[in-house]
């Protein structure tokens, strides 16, 4: 590893590599590097409808879930309302066991009358005649069949009222789908459509970018430098309208070589900041130089140069 870094300071310094390197000093300069969103988001119409509403405006900040617009949505409001009631009668219903109950009683009365004809048929026989033994047998088997159905009849309603529990949760969905939301956090940067337009499932309503964190994209020369270390490094990008500094690292570095055989698409991460009158300084498209820190080992790449990661001891 250290053979590794070695070599890239100094051939990224346009030294020898078989002389010590000014480590002072060790930087890379990317020139041409453009700033770029990281999220950007086109919001679009779920349902076909009049949009009936849009409280997006040019500029407007929004955090991911604001409702922006609404698609016309009275049809699926009437239902939603329908189908709370049906979930609020079937709960109650899946809830009243009073049947199961009723008839769980009758069946413990009418097996105590048939117990009671039969004892009473055991200490004198003849007491009781088969044909009153077998009523009391059957009222009890009746009761008895009762209950089960009942104990049915409960489970049905409660698998009913699951049922219309999905029915809500639809109707909900289908209430929710004509709302235009925002994706992400950010700053709604076009209007496509307008209040008493019509939208078609699809239809970009409006557009929204991130800015608070954002790419600063440029190129490195496999001749100059090895771009596989440059992961985790820290990077100085200077914005050209106001020379504020703005530090990062590198997050991303692409795994091919761009068509031509030497450049590799490097990307650093930086925060954004505001002006004075809550501007953004640094915007989407802007150009200028970043600088590599090639010293800066915080965030050290763990695989060492020719072989793969370390892979953790036993114990």
């Amino acid at each position: 590893m250290h053979a590794a870094l070695l070599t890239l300071l100094t051939v990224c310094l346009g030294g020898d590599p078989g002389e010590p390197a000014n480590t002072s000093s060790a930087r890379v300069v990317v020139r041409n590097c453009q700033v770029a969103l990281i999220e950007e988001a086109r919001i679009s119409a779920n349902e076909a409808g009049e949009l009936v509403e849009l409280e997006a405006k040019l500029g407007l900040e929004v955090e991911p879930d604001t409702v922006l617009g609404r698609i016309d949505d009275r049809q699926p409001q009437a239902e939603l309302v329908v189908a709370e009631k049906e979930a609020q009668v079937a709960r109650t219903q899946a809830e009243n066991d009073i049947e199961v109950k009723v008839a769980d009683k009758l069946t413990q009365v009418t097996k105590a009358e048939y117990d009671q004809v039969v004892e009473a048929n055991t200490k004198v026989p003849g007491a009781k005649s088969q044909s009153e033994i077998r009523i009391k047998r059957y009222k009890w088997e009746e009761a008895r069949l009762q209950t089960e159905k009942a104990t049915v009849d409960q489970q049905i309603m409660v698998l009913t009222a699951d049922a219309k529990n999905a029915k809500l949760d639809a109707a909900r969905i289908a209430v929710q789908r004509r709302q235009i939301k925002s994706r992400i956090k950010g700053q709604v940067v076009e209007l496509l459509l307008h209040a008493g337009e019509w939208a078609n499932p699809g239809d970009a309503v409006l557009r929204i970018i991130r800015l608070d964190t954002l790419w600063i994209e440029g190129f490195v020369s496999i001749k100059e430098c090895n771009p596989t270390l440059l992961l985790g490094r820290k990077a100085e990008f200077k914005s050209p309208l106001n020379d504020t500094t703005f530090v990062g690292k590198i997050e991303f570095v692409k795994p091919e070589i761009e068509p031509g055989g030497e450049l590799v698409l490097i990307k650093a991460k930086v925060v954004n900041t505001r002006l004075a009158n809550n501007q953004w300084v640094l915007l989407p498209g802007l150009k200028g130089e970043m600088a590599i820190e090639l010293t800066d080992v915080a965030e050290r790449p763990t695989a060492a140069a020719g072989r793969g990661p370390e892979l953790p001891r036993r114990r």
